[in-house]
C-alpha cells in the first residue's frame, strides 16, 4: 500500500486558455479507493495522467510514499493504469496480454506462469487465457485489462473510466466486484469517472472537480450536490482548484 500526494500541482496545455489542472493539493491514504468525479474537461484525467507520468506538471510536485516521482519515467513509478479502451494487444492471447509487463521486467517463464495463473484465478478468467481479445465480450476484456494491471503488483492502481464501455447491467455488477477486489488486494486506487452513482458505490472518498476551478473532497456517504451559499452569508473559500 502507498500514500499519494498532489502538492500544489498545475498543468496548462499550449492550445488552452485555462489551466487543465490549477494548484491541485490532495492526499490519498494507504489502501484508499479515491474517485475523481467531474464532467468532461474538468481536469480529472489530466491529474491521473500526471501521476502515471504521461503528462508533466508545470508546477508543484507529486509524491508516492513521500518521494517525488515527477522526474521518473512512467515505467519506474510502479503504478498501473487501466484505460477506458482497455488497450489490449489484438495479436496476443489473453495469457500473453496479461504476462506482457512481466516479460518487460524479464521475469522467468516459470514465475510469469505462476503469477498469470494466480491473477486469472482471482478474476475468474482461467478459461479465457488461450483466446484473443476479439473473441471476448466487453466485460471479459475489462477483466483481462484489470488482470494485466494486477499481475504487476503495483504500488498504485490508476483507472480512467474503465467501466464506461460496458452496458448498464454489467457496469452495476462490475462496480461491486471491482470494489471487493480492491479491498481484498489493499492497493491504493484512484478512479476517474463522470458518473456520480459509480463514485458513490465504489469510493472511500470522492474528490469532486467542480466548475469555477474548484474541487472538494467528501466521504462517499455524504451528499455531493453543489454548494449554494445562503443569502447574506459569505461563501466558504474552496480547498483547491482544478480547471474545467
Amino acid at each position: 500500500m502507498s500514500r499519494v500526494e498532489y502538492a500544489d500541482v498545475s498543468k496548462r496545455f499550449p492550445t488552452q486558455d485555462r489551466a487543465a489542472v490549477d494548484r491541485l493539493t490532495l492526499d490519498v491514504a494507504d489502501g484508499e479507493f479515491l474517485v475523481l468525479l467531474g464532467p468532461s474537461g474538468c481536469g480529472k484525467t489530466t491529474a491521473l495522467r500526471m501521476l502515471a507520468g504521461l503528462e508533466h506538471p508545470d508546477r508543484g510536485d507529486i509524491l508516492i510514499d513521500g518521494a517525488s516521482v515527477i522526474r521518473l519515467e512512467p515505467k519506474d513509478r510502479d503504478v498501473a493504469l487501466v484505460f477506458q479502451s482497455y488497450a489490449l494487444y489484438p495479436h496476443m492471447s489473453v495469457r500473453d496480454n496479461i504476462q506482457y509487463p512481466l516479460r518487460v521486467r524479464q521475469l522467468s517463464a516459470a514465475e510469469r506462469g505462476r503469477k498469470v495463473e494466480r491473477v486469472a484465478e482471482l478474476l475468474g478468467i482461467v478459461n479465457l487465457l488461450p483466446r484473443r481479445p476479439a473473441q471476448l465480450s466487453g466485460g471479459e476484456q475489462q477483466r483481462v485489462a484489470l488482470a494485466r494491471a494486477i499481475v504487476r503488483e503495483p504500488r498504485v492502481f490508476l483507472m480512467d473510466e474503465p467501466l464506461s464501455n460496458l452496458d448498464a447491467k454489467l457496469r452495476t455488477h462490475t462496480r461491486t466486484e471491482l470494489k471487493a477486489l480492491q479491498q481484498q488486494l489493499g492497493v491504493t486506487t484512484i478512479f476517474v469517472t463522470h458518473d456520480q452513482a459509480e463514485a458513490m458505490t465504489m469510493s472511500d472518498r470522492i474528490a469532486v472537480l467542480e466548475r469555477a476551478s474548484r474541487w472538494r473532497v467528501a466521504r462517499a456517504h455524504r451528499r455531493l450536490a453543489p454548494r449554494r451559499a445562503a443569502r447574506g452569508r459569505r461563501r466558504r473559500r474552496p480547498q483547491g482548484r482544478a480547471a474545467a
